[in-house]
């Protein structure tokens, strides 16, 4: 599935190695988020192109779209009960044994939703969760949540923390990487950052410190983390206008809040493993 806007060269960079991989895609989906001219795919009858019409850039849209992609595969039987989807972004490439290395790994670890890297550091507490591109989601766990993901600022992470919270496992396998071709964070400028972490329920110090490390190994540019932190205090603050940013349930929020801090404890044991 790729939801794609106004990236044409990009996008068939990202579809031609999607072709190339050494297990084939049943069917590769590309959602047309009003790009112009449309996106059309010559002679390619393994791609679908579904075209929405243009009512300007929003981030809200994302994940919407990606809904519209699970609904098609459902109703055309392109999802079966075996089988995985994978979730790209418009500008991203992956070697030809990206997806055979991680469904083979989520065969045999049990893992539900993985993804491989595209570089970033690992967190000093050590835990990386699934990557938004790239991201390999098994039919069994979209058919827990009724192939449905909800429509709030999140819902990359939400699917993380709820396949968490249902027993199922995740994983980021940093040893097999993929190519994010355009700049991180140019397309949505880091405009959800903090929204998304209070609705989901982040633990105050522990968002305080993902900020820091954020900037610190330069995954974020500093304005972008202080301006999160700024949407965190305020939605904290103020009722939601929209349901988009509205708060999860209290279970979720909860269960989000206790992962964290234990990640926190985790991160001064070794520390403390450190100094002794």
């Amino acid at each position: 599935m790729i939801t794609t806007r106004n990236r044409l060269s990009a996008l068939h960079a990202t579809i031609g190695s999607l072709k190339e991989q050494s297990v084939q895609p049943k069917r590769i989906i590309v959602l047309d988020d009003g790009s112009s001219p449309p996106v059309a795919m010559k002679n390619e009858p393994e791609v679908t192109v579904i075209r929405r019409e243009s009512t300007g850039y929003d981030d809200r849209r994302l994940v919407r779209n990606q809904n519209m992609c699970l609904v098609f595969a459902l109703k055309n039987s392109i999802v079966t009960d075996t089988g995985f989807v994978l979730v790209s972004a418009d500008d991203c490439t992956y070697p030809p044994t990206y997806a055979e290395t991680i469904i083979r790994r989520m065969k045999t670890e049990g893992v539900a939703v993985a993804s491989g890297s595209r570089g970033i550091r690992t967190p000093p507490d050590g835990w990386r969760p699934p990557e938004g591109s790239g991201r390999i989601i098994s039919h069994d766990f979209l058919q827990s949540i009724g192939f449905d993901v909800p429509e709030r600022t999140g819902h990359e992470t939400w699917i993380v923390f709820e396949a968490l919270r249902l027993g199922y496992r995740v994983a980021c396998y940093t040893d097999v990487k993929y190519t994010h071709l355009g700049a991180f964070g140019g397309t949505h400028g880091f405009a959800e950052w903090g929204h998304m972490e209070y609705v989901l329920g982040y633990d105050p110090l522990f968002f305080l410190a993902r900020c820091g490390w954020d900037v610190v190994s330069r995954t974020m540019p500093i304005e972008a983390s202080l301006a999160a932190i700024a949407n965190y205090v305020r939605d904290s603050l103020t009722t939601p206008t929209s349901d988009f940013y509205r708060p999860f349930d209290k279970e979720f929020r909860s269960f989000v809040a206790r992962n964290q801090r234990m990640r926190f404890g985790t991160l001064i044991q070794r520390i403390l493993s450190l100094k002794s």
